[in-house]
């Protein structure tokens, strides 16, 4: 098959929704005679900060030497920036190989959602370009989720917990941290960033498995250094000794998030995959994650951060006040997201808001949020098509000002998109 025909066959299960559960994954595998057991790998979950992490330990160990695997999600613009090796997004010929090799599965299974024929298609990529570790972004919660195929990960990464998709996952941190919580495997530490109620149930978790724990803020801790516009210092206490790092992504969410990944490099260095502190620390300094408060130089300015959450809002507000910024902001969301609360956050820290229309059916009605931001205060307007909506802000704005998109990770991807149209 051609590489159309294999994301058609892609496009075309995600009528079959969401479906958590690990039967269809293990069946999958199995008709695939379980070609994906020798993969080490590194799995991560988490409420926020999951993509920068799986970002961050992936560079460190393609600089280690390590030839490694990234698969995350949602993409932003294209479904190939989901599936890397090294650094480089799955060629078009390469995922039409790798759908033609798993084939016998989507025969097997042919109500196998989007999700699981992604990941197949993603681990079957890695074990034919030869990935010596792979990194693994949970999808949603983790107990169920179709990434959790593997009896003894190197290490595993709660990186936070915040109430999100109770629908699924419970209506408590507790319950919350139970079903990220399911990565934790037997003789696999555990690195995370959670705290309170929430952390208690993940070490218990990982007493009931046999695993240590080493928990962000307890037993070691990031201290951060000077913050510019394109990147941050920072050093860790408690871990190796790095000496001052730095970051190429901004915000103080992403030491925190920094820490975690160096805490996890080092379990991975005692597992006996070597990561010397040197390539760690080049790691990180060449760490890109799109869309995650992202710069993009120009008149105006464009920051893109595709907060989506009010953890992830809560962290882009945080950076908005340390750096002294009032953007006008291009905002969209989903409408099962919190997204009034978001509003409420952000309305305080921006000059004017246009509101738009996310491209998926999912969109809240741009309308509500414009009210909304209007009742705070701060000018609101409506233009549903995204890329008309950019060109408004930016007339706003002015060439010496700033104009902030968020709101959606997939609003950030239809700017980024139109951006690469210009």
């Amino acid at each position: 098959m051609n590489e159309a025909d294999a994301l058609a066959l892609l496009d075309g299960r995600a009528r079959f929704g969401m479906k958590p559960g690990l039967a269809t994954i293990d069946g999958m595998l199995s008709v695939l005679d379980d070609f994906h057991q020798d993969l080490k790998v590194v799995h991560v979950a988490g409420t926020n900060g999951k993509g920068s992490v799986c970002a961050m330990i992936a560079a460190a160990l393609e600089a280690a030497g390590h030839r490694t695997g990234l698969y995350t999600s949602p993409h932003l613009i294209r479904f190939h920036e989901r599936i890397r090796v090294n650094g480089t997004d799955i060629t078009g010929k390469q995922l039409a190989a790798a759908m033609d090799r798993i084939k016998p599965a989507l025969d097997k299974f042919p109500e196998a959602t989007y999700f699981e024929v992604a990941t197949v298609l993603a681990l079957r990529h890695f074990v034919d370009a030869g990935v010596a570790v792979a990194v693994l972004e949970v999808g949603l919660g983790g107990r169920l989720d179709a990434t959790n195929v593997y009896a003894k990960p190197l290490v595993t990464i709660v990186t936070n917990i915040s109430l999100e998709h109770t629908e699924v996952l419970g209506n408590t941190k507790e319950a919350i941290a139970r079903e990220k919580g399911g990565i934790i495997k037997p003789g696999a530490p555990l690195v995370t960033g959670a705290s309170g109620n929430a952390l208690q149930e993940l070490r218990a978790l990982a007493i009931e498995c046999g695993s240590s724990a080493r928990v962000l803020g307890d037993d070691f801790v990031p201290i951060a250094g000077s913050a510019e516009l394109d990147g941050q210092t920072f050093d860790v206490d408690g871990l190796r000794e790095y000496g001052p790092l730095r970051i190429p992504l901004v915000g103080e969410h992403q030491i925190e998030n920094a820490a975690l990944a160096l805490a996890a490099l080092d379990a991975i260095d005692a597992s006996g995959l070597r990561v010397p502190i040197d390539a760690a620390r080049r790691g990180l300094d060449r760490t890109r994650w799109p869309g995650r408060l992202q710069r993009i130089p120009g008149k105006p300015t464009l920051l893109l951060d595709g907060a989506h959450n009010p953890a992830g809002m809560l962290a882009l507000v945080s950076h908005l006040e340390r750096m002294d910024l009032k953007p006008v902001v291009v905002f969209g969301a989903l409408m099962e997201k919190d997204w009034a609360l978001m509003v409420e956050m952000l309305a305080p820290r921006v000059r004017d808001a246009i509101v738009t229309r996310v491209p998926t059916p999912r969109s809240v009605d741009p309308m509500e949020p414009a009210r909304m931001f209007s009742q705070m205060g701060v000018f609101g307007m409506v233009v549903d098509e995204p890329g008309h909506a950019l060109r408004t802000a930016e007339g706003i704005a002015g060439p010496s000002g700033i104009v902030l998109v968020t709101g959606s990770l997939y609003l950030v991807g239809e700017i980024m998109a139109r951006l690469e149209e210009r």
